[in-house]
């Protein structure tokens, strides 16, 4: 998985640890967030999506079903918790 730049973003917090959030980092292009993306979050792995303001919101349930799968979010989510492992 290759990662892209870093984005700042409008801060705000992750709807499940309320750890701050003002960054995010692409997956699958080099653009910064835009509204309907999906994101999880660095510290609890949480999967959300930027709302029209670029802050967090709760997945609908066809967003749910369409990230169930998907083997970029697993990817990343497993490298969360290793990374979080390791500490």
């Amino acid at each position: 998985m290759a990662f892209g730049r870093i984005n700042r973003n409008k801060a705000c917090r992750c709807l499940s640890c309320s750890v701050p959030i003002d960054a995010a980092m692409a997956v699958r292009e080099g653009r910064g967030p835009q509204p309907g993306d999906v994101t999880i979050c660095i510290e609890c792995g949480h999967i959300m999506a930027f709302a029209h303001d670029l802050t967090m919101r709760i997945l609908t349930d066809k967003e749910m079903l369409a990230v169930a799968g998907d083997r970029d979010i697993i990817r990343a989510q497993r490298q969360i918790a290793e990374t979080k492992r390791r500490k």
